[in-house]
């Protein structure tokens, strides 16, 4: 992933943490396809993506700001996904109704 990929997946990515914060208002569904582009930017980064400090200051900021908008799950929302990729191990606390009842429904809460 080049630079300017890595720029607009997070702007996307922190469009969606924003979508959360204000009430995620989507199906179950679609919210376990919100952080493709997150999981883009770890495996860039991984793989050497070469960055600068305000990209990771966005990038770091986002993540400190979803961590506090997501009540843990019992599973990962998205497949087999390792803890340390927190984005799947999450559903919003407030402001989602329809999609805490899915995620009840599912198994991912109780």
């Amino acid at each position: 992933m080049d630079k300017q990929k890595a720029e607009e997946q997070l702007a996307i990515y922190v469009k969606v943490v924003e979508e959360i914060d204000r009430g995620f208002e989507r199906s179950i569904e679609e919210y376990s396809k919100c952080f493709v582009e997150r999981d883009a930017i770890e495996d860039a980064l991984a793989a050497g993506l070469d960055t600068d400090d305000e990209f990771l200051v966005r990038l770091y900021a986002a993540d400190a700001k979803l961590r506090t908008l997501l009540r843990p799950t019992k599973h990962s929302i998205h497949g087999e996904q390792p803890e340390r990729r927190f984005w799947w191990w999450g559903v919003p606390k407030r402001n989602a109704e329809a999609l805490e009842e899915a995620a009840r429904q599912t198994g991912w809460i109780d």
